[in-house]
Parts: C-alpha cells; structure tokens; sequence
C-alpha cells in the first residue's frame, strides 16, 4: 500500500540539490547513520541530545519513519512511497510547494554531495510528479490550504499525509492543480524594492525606455485615468505614431496582467484615434500559451526587466 507523506526541503533549503540529485533527504547525519546501522536507541538518543539539543522523539521518530523503520506515529518509508516537497522558505513571500515525487529505496553517501549539503541518508525519486517550479500554496483551492480537508500545511519536517478524501484522487487533484498554477520564481537579489522604482526610472528615462522599446517620442502621462476610472501606469501619447500604454509588475507577470493592459487599450482606444499599443514590463513571465492567447489580437509587447547592484571601488587620491 502507498504511503504518502509531506517533507519539508532542508533546514536551509535544499531543493536545488534535491532536484540536481534527484533524491529527497534528512539531516542530523550522524544521527541518521546510526538509525540507518540500527544502533540502540538509547546510544541514538544520547547523540541527539549531545549534538543537537532538539525534540528527541520527534527527530528520532522523522528519522524512523526517512529510514522505513518501525517506531513513531508515523508509518516507516518505502519503495514506492510519494513525497509532497513543502519549500523550506518562502519565496517572494509566500510558503510554496517545490515538487510531488515518488521515491525509491534508502540509500546513504559515504560523503557529503557537497560541502555546504551535509545530508547523507537519501531516497532517489523514481519519478516527478510534478517538478516545473515553486508554486505559491495560494494558488490552490481551500482543501490545500491550512484546515482544508486535504492540507498540505506543514509546519515541522516531516508528517504523513491523509486528507479526508481518498489519498490517490486528492494526490492527483493536487498534481493537476500544480501543473495548472503559474509557478513563482526565487529573486535573483536579496533586497526589497517596489513597483513604483520600476515607475519612477521610467519617469525620470523616458527616452531611454522608448529607446529601449521603439516608442515614438511623446507626452508621457503617468497614472492616467481612463474614462471608466482605471489607472494605466503610463501612457506615452504622439501625435505622429499613436499611443502607447505601459503596464509595469514588480513580480513575474501572467494572463492576469496582459488582460489588464489589454482593458486599458480598449478603454484608450474608445476616448482616442489612432493606433494604440501595449507594453507589458515585469521581472519575468510565466504561462507563456495562455499570455499568447490573451493578447493575440492586440499589439502588446513584454519586455523583461533585470535588477542588479554594481560596486565600485573608491579611490581617496
């Protein structure tokens, strides 16, 4: 019989290495390698209390249950077995589901894979369920969510499984919806910064924006007001070669926002003559088919964006 269980991905987010490696793994390695030799659980203990200072029985009992040894509430791994991945981290501020797997047998490395992923007691994946990139737990229906009837909120390492329905049908609804939610993507810099930075370099560059985009020069209105009260970010407006509307995201952008900017075009397109475009301009875009579609009769264009800090060193001379 399958067992199916939610591991969250390391204690300082180690899904990168899961998914070069293919496995899923557990920590307190050398722990883990006593449980694995079978060492007396006393001895184990008197380790993990000494190295680590944690819950004993329940880093004892994840440990049990990674290896598919009896002990614990929780039923041991097997062959076989799927594993939901929960995000150790949060990505862009929210809890994210990394991957659905089914694993293999126990295995353990001699040495660490590399220096900075200690883990030693691994289960290969035999097959990805789903592994197309981090995808926000929000974006799933209620019974996901936290007191759902199928939640996947984890809120320790390791804990089997059972929705409220037949496990195989909620798994599968669960992959069907991952597969369908866009997926959100890690920064590639670790400070804050907002949508109205992206607004105000466009403000004070205009010119290199068009440049950067082929707009005709024009006047530039920020914050215009269509007729029917919505707020387009920019409207570059020329005489000469129509109007163009810039919608800016700080975030990766979808569907959702290309029928934004598509709203504000026939919004504009009805108080003005003339040919009038859209510029849709994010960090990244995800559901590229569905974009497509949303967009295919109208003259939008995405352009990405890249955020970076430059260091110079300072002379004093």
């Amino acid at each position: 019989m399958t067992d199916y269980y939610l591991l969250k991905s390391g204690h300082r987010e180690f899904f990168p290495y899961w998914d070069q490696e293919d496995i899923v793994s557990v920590g307190w390695s050398e722990v883990a390698e006593m449980v694995d030799e079978g060492a007396p659980e006393g001895e184990i203990k008197d380790v993990l209390e000494e190295q680590y200072g944690q819950d004993i029985g329940y880093t004892l009992g994840v440990l049990n249950c990674f290896a598919g040894k009896e002990g614990g509430t929780r039923a041991p791994m097997e062959d076989g077995d799927i594993v939901i991945v929960i995000g150790q981290r949060h990505i862009r501020g929210k809890s994210v589901i990394r991957g659905v797997a089914e694993v293999g047998d126990l295995k353990r490395w001699d040495a660490p894979v590399e220096d900075d992923f200690g883990h030693l007691l691994h289960r290969d994946v035999t097959k990805w369920l789903y592994n197309d990139g981090p995808v926000a737990r929000k974006e799933l229906s209620e019974k996901f969510q936290m007191g759902g009837s199928a939640s996947t909120h984890l809120p320790s390492t390791l804990q089997q499984w059972n929705p409220k329905e037949t496990t195989h049908s909620a798994l599968q609804e669960l992959v069907d919806q991952l597969h369908a939610a866009p997926s959100i993507h890690p920064k590639t810099y670790d400070f804050e910064f907002s949508e109205r930075v992206i607004q105000e370099h466009i403000a004070d560059h205009p010119d290199k924006f068009q440049a950067d985009t082929e707009i005709v020069p024009g006047t530039v209105e920020q914050e215009y007001q269509t007729e029917n009260g919505g707020f387009a970010d920019f409207v570059f407006l020329s005489d000469g070669d129509g109007i163009t509307v810039v919608e800016t995201k700080i975030d990766a952008a979808g569907p959702t926002a290309a029928r934004q900017l598509r709203r504000y075009i026939d919004n504009i397109q009805n108080e003005h003559e003339g040919t009038v475009r859209g510029k849709l301009v994010a960090e990244d875009f995800y559901d590229h088919d569905t974009i497509r579609s949303e967009i295919e009769n109208y003259d939008i264009t995405l352009h990405r964006y890249q955020v970076a800090l430059e260091y110079d060193k300072v002379s004093l001379d």
